[in-house]
């Protein structure tokens, strides 16, 4: 799926960042990714669907970024 960057957080509990974005379709996606991204870049990522949230938003887990 190809993606925008929207919000990028920084969690030291987890020591990992969680990323928001939007998808082409306007959806958003939410996943944990261990580097940092900046915000409005665009990605290519390939991940399994955790869950579908009751706010509209699709979890991921194991993301990888395909280049």
């Amino acid at each position: 799926m190809d993606v925008e960057v929207v919000k990028t957080i920084f969690s030291h509990n987890w020591n990992t960042w969680y990323i928001s974005a939007i998808n082409s379709q306007d959806q958003a996606v939410f996943f944990a990714y261990k580097t940092e991204i900046t915000v409005g870049t665009l990605l290519s990522i390939k991940g399994t669907v955790k869950r579908h949230r009751d706010d509209g938003v699709t979890q991921l887990n194991r993301v990888k970024v395909i280049k």
